[in-house]
């Protein structure tokens, strides 16, 4: 797990802040670099760089809550590119409000690395954290990305509550309040990805996914001629 962690959390510190300031090397201790076992990516061989966060709540009446941000940078861009989508499925009647308590917690919004967390203060809920990294080797770049260069909070409510979609800490947040049924947020940047759901209600569904790609020239060489290659890890490291 540590290792899929300081892959993140080298991604992380690499993509933000959203406003695009030049790549600069991070100085490792030595008891990181144990954990990277001798591979490395400099920052020259990284040709693009994209991250799409998902959330959705589905409450116990069937109602649908969430939406999607979109980040791409790619090389030669001078700025990031972002796409918000935020939905809901319309009114399907008042729900009774939940009765638990979900005490405690405010660490986990400063944690360092990666941090994701599911609590339930109610019966019959279904909670998913996803972080998904896919790596790929190409001697070219796709489609130029299209969208705005600057993020700006999109909301988006409904009687079963608000989506919100926000530049927070360095980097992008996604959050729900569920009326009367708890909350859920992730945020990503300034070197941290957070995940969580607070549920005070019963028979809700609530997912967060994050998946990053990252686009590697196809065997280039790095600085002084050394090729270099990104920790390849997969889910459960």
């Amino acid at each position: 797990m540590k290792m899929r962690q300081w892959l993140i959390t080298g991604l992380l510190a690499a993509a933000f802040p959203v406003q695009g300031e030049l790549l600069k090397p991070i100085e490792l201790t030595d008891a990181q670099l144990e954990q990277l076992r001798g591979r490395f990516v400099m920052p020259g061989r990284i040709i693009s760089f994209g991250v799409i966060m998902s959330s959705t709540w589905q409450a116990a009446n069937g109602q649908v809550l969430g939406g999607q941000v979109s980040m791409q940078m790619q090389q030669g861009m001078a700025m990031p590119v972002f796409n918000v989508s935020l939905s809901s499925n319309g009114g399907r009647g008042s729900l009774a409000a939940g009765s638990g308590q979900v005490i405690g917690g405010s660490g986990l919004g400063q944690v360092q690395g990666v941090s994701q967390s599911a609590r339930s203060a109610g019966d019959f809920n279904v909670t998913h954290n996803g972080v998904n990294i896919d790596v790929r080797e190409s001697s070219q770049l796709g489609r130029q990305p299209h969208g705005s260069t600057t993020l700006d909070t999109s909301v988006r409510t409904s009687s079963l509550g608000e989506v919100r979609v926000e530049p927070a800490g360095g980097g992008v947040q996604m959050s729900i309040q569920a009326a009367g049924q708890g909350s859920s947020m992730q945020r990503i940047g300034g070197g941290s990805l957070i995940q969580s759901a607070d549920i005070i209600s019963s028979r809700n569904n609530v997912e967060n996914l994050t998946q990053l790609n990252v686009v590697m020239s196809d065997g280039g060489p790095s600085v002084n001629g050394l090729n270099s290659a990104m920790p390849l890890v997969r889910p459960g490291m």
